[in-house]
């Protein structure tokens, strides 16, 4: 099964999808996902010069898995130079005045589904209305019930969990691993994975399955 590290984008701005728990071990080493980072808002908010505000976004869903991812990538732009604040998501979800002044948000739930509609709803309206967002983590492919609601923000079909995968186990860093591998096409190189191409490495938590 193919790791896609990023998916889509349209003419009001761009999405981006990182299905893995960037913070995880085993899992991409530590100078490469700070780069994934820098890429990933450079392509999303469309801004090379550093200059995006961004707002990092931890899910109240998380359940205590991996709850430290969220402010790992805040960290993570903090030190890259960026404008970055941080927030837990309300137990009410988002409200759409909570993302206005941002160019980029990228939203964070590190080990389970999205599963307030509340959020879901203003996620999809700041996408309409231009914003830059980015969504990671390995189960974010898919929305808590009804994994289709997810759709209009990933460009993905949810196929599975991950959780088993070429007949063997893989979650919580227990049984197989994945391999991760980025490629980047030289005759259409993405941003994403500038300074990436060909790194391969072992990732132990699970993978969404999905088809573009």
């Amino acid at each position: 099964d193919e790791f896609n590290a990023t998916v889509g984008c349209s003419a009001t701005g761009r999405s981006a999808v990182i299905l893995m728990t960037l913070d995880n071990e085993p899992g991409i080493p530590a100078a490469e996902v700070q780069q994934l980072i820098e890429n990933t808002v450079a392509w999303a908010a469309n801004d090379e010069s550093g200059g995006a505000n961004v707002l990092v976004v931890l899910d109240d869903n998380h359940h205590g898995e991996d709850a430290n991812d969220g402010m790992f990538v805040h960290d993570a732009l903090i030190d890259a130079g960026l404008s970055a604040d941080y927030l837990v998501e309300p137990v009410t979800g988002l409200d759409p005045g909570q993302l206005a002044d941002y160019e980029l948000v990228w939203f964070v739930n590190p080990g389970y589904a999205l599963d307030d509609t509340t959020t879901l709803t203003a996620l999809m309206r700041y996408r309409f209305e231009g914003g830059a967002l980015v969504l990671q983590g390995d189960d974010m492919a898919r929305f808590r019930g009804n994994p289709q609601f997810m759709e209009p923000l990933t460009y993905l079909s949810w196929q599975g969990n991950g959780t088993q995968a070429c007949g063997v186990p893989t979650d919580n860093n227990e049984g197989e691993s994945y391999t991760v591998s980025f490629e980047n096409d030289t005759t259409q190189p993405h941003r994403m994975a500038q300074g990436l191409e060909g790194l391969s490495f072992a990732y132990g938590n699970d993978i969404d399955l999905s088809r573009p």
